[in-house]
């Protein structure tokens, strides 16, 4: 049995990411996670409007995987289709994700006394996971549009950021605020975030319609009340 854990592994993985809702609902996570960190008071968004935004987001996802994967591909329940081991399964995932939050934030660590405390590295590093993350997970379960995403997403990292934009600030000015100082890292976070999010809602919109068009709604069995 255990011979056939990776490939029990692989396939719920390959569920998951098929149909393209995990890649729209990450991208409007993006979009409001851009909206979230605008650098400029204006336009006047509060951040409650992005905390709905998420939780909308999320409820969306679920209601569109009921509505339309579910009656398509029926409902996968990962854990007991997985190794069976929940705590060590548990582990094993809280280490994958603390060595991508560690990975992340490695600015903070290296210049954390210096400068702005590596702040202006952060979207690279965020960026570059992401885009590494995306990009094995494409070419392990076979979906090249992951990897497209992911380069995509590694290829602005490096465009917004230091190594492009090294040291640089920005001035804004209306009415309500004349002189409003911005530094590059302050813009470029949520530009990221917010050209990620159609890149990822496009890819997964596609693959949405593809996932569609491929397979149809499951015939019900006529001995089923």
């Amino acid at each position: 049995m255990n011979d056939h854990k990776p490939s029990i592994l692989k396939r719920i993985r390959r569920y998951n990411f098929e149909d393209g809702t995990i890649e729209m609902l990450i991208g409007l996570i993006y979009f409001w996670a851009g909206v979230f960190f605008k650098p400029l008071p204006v336009p006047n968004c509060p951040i409650s409007i992005s905390i709905i935004g998420f939780i909308v987001t999320i409820f969306l996802a679920a209601c569109m995987r009921q509505r339309y994967v579910y009656p398509r591909s029926g409902y996968v329940n990962a854990v007991s289709l997985a190794t069976g081991k929940s705590v060590r399964t548990f582990l094993l995932s809280v280490l994958l994700g603390t060595v991508i939050a560690v990975s992340i934030f490695i600015p903070f660590f290296l210049m954390g006394r210096n400068g702005d405390g590596g702040l202006s590295w952060l979207t690279l590093t965020f960026g570059l996971v992401i885009g590494i993350v995306l990009i094995l997970q494409g070419f392990w379960l076979g979906f090249p549009r992951l990897a497209v995403v992911g380069l995509i997403s590694a290829g602005l990292a490096v465009l917004l950021s230091p190594i492009v934009f090294a040291g640089q600030t920005y001035i804004f000015s209306n009415q309500q605020f004349p002189y409003w100082v911005v530094p590059a890292w302050q813009i470029f976070f949520p530009v990221y975030f917010l050209l990620m999010a159609p890149v990822l809602l496009l890819s997964g919109g596609i693959a949405f319609l593809n996932y569609l068009h491929n397979n149809p709604p499951l015939a019900e069995d006529p001995d089923e009340q």
